[in-house]
């Protein structure tokens, strides 16, 4: 594919009359979408993949010094072909796309799109991008369910390609919620932390990169971040200052509780009642501690 040099060349084209491939990005499950605002280091720039092969692209567009890029991964083809509707109205998705623009224009990349085959889908509320090898730029995580296997951790590239994949549940219409994803331990290797099954077997399970893989480094029982036919994951993670900690509730929904990872080891502190969305709120912004 080469998509890279048309990326470029969509995005420079001059003002008069080019809109990159804005007609080209899909529209159909707009609400669900995930973004990365990539900075620029020291030196004005930021990072380019190998990939898209850019040469001296400053020394060509000064303007575009100092200037973050803004990615965007979006859910597309809503289907109801899985069956599990645990997410309530939320449809499952037949693909994903993702471009990326320059902050403060409206001009986008032209986006990739992958499309999974029968018997596969996203089953996720919204792709997430984060920067899961440590490169500076994004990757796609979301979650990936079959009709054999039920649902695994997928770590995409920003061509869309397979990076890893965790453990399959074993088990059609078998689920994870993703919490988020960060350095907990603030090692350098990025974690990935999901709940196993978070209305049966209710299993916090955090999963660290390395050396191309998913291995997971951690687990504790108790715990979940949604309810059957919610629309939305609660909780998340979150830093007060000392270290990240993951928020996530009590397997009864009366409490919430944060969970931190240090030297390999998962340790629980109860942070107050659950009264609602609202206590979740309050615990991301660390008015509960």
């Amino acid at each position: 594919m080469r998509f890279w040099p048309a990326l470029l060349f969509a995005l420079l084209a001059s003002a008069a009359g080019a809109d990159g491939c804005l007609q080209d990005w899909p529209d159909d499950m707009s609400a669900r979408t995930g973004s990365f605002r990539q900075l620029p280091g020291p030196d004005g720039r930021v990072a380019f993949d190998k990939r898209e092969n850019v040469g001296d692209f400053y020394a060509d567009h000064p303007e575009y010094l100092g200037r973050a890029r803004i990615w965007q991964a979006r859910m597309t083809g809503a289907t109801n072909r899985y069956g599990h509707n645990i997410m309530g109205p939320l449809r499952d998705s037949t693909g994903l796309a993702i471009r990326w623009r320059w902050e403060g224009e409206e001009r986008a990349s032209c986006p990739v799109v992958r499309h999974f085959p029968r018997g596969e889908v996203i089953e996720d509320i919204a792709p997430r991008l984060a920067d899961v090898t440590g490169n500076g730029l994004p990757e796609l995580v979301t979650v990936l369910s079959s009709d054999t296997a039920g649902a695994r951790l997928l770590v995409l590239d920003r061509n869309l390609r397979t990076l890893a994949t965790g453990p399959a549940i074993g088990r059609r219409h078998r689920w994870l919620a993703i919490v988020g994803v960060a350095d907990l331990d603030r090692d350098g290797s990025v974690e990935i932390a999901y709940v196993d099954r978070p209305h049966l077997a209710r299993i916090l399970r955090v999963f660290s990169f390395r050396d191309g893989a998913l291995v997971e480094v951690a687990a504790a029982r108790g715990v979940t971040n949604h309810r059957i036919g919610e629309t939305v994951i609660s909780g998340g993670i979150r830093d007060c200052g000392h270290r990240p900690e993951i928020v996530v509730a009590s397997a009864d929904w009366s409490r919430l509780v944060a969970v931190g990872f240090t030297n390999g080891d998962l340790s629980a502190a109860d942070i107050g009642p659950y009264n609602g969305a609202d206590s979740f709120s309050a615990a991301l912004a660390c008015r509960l501690i």
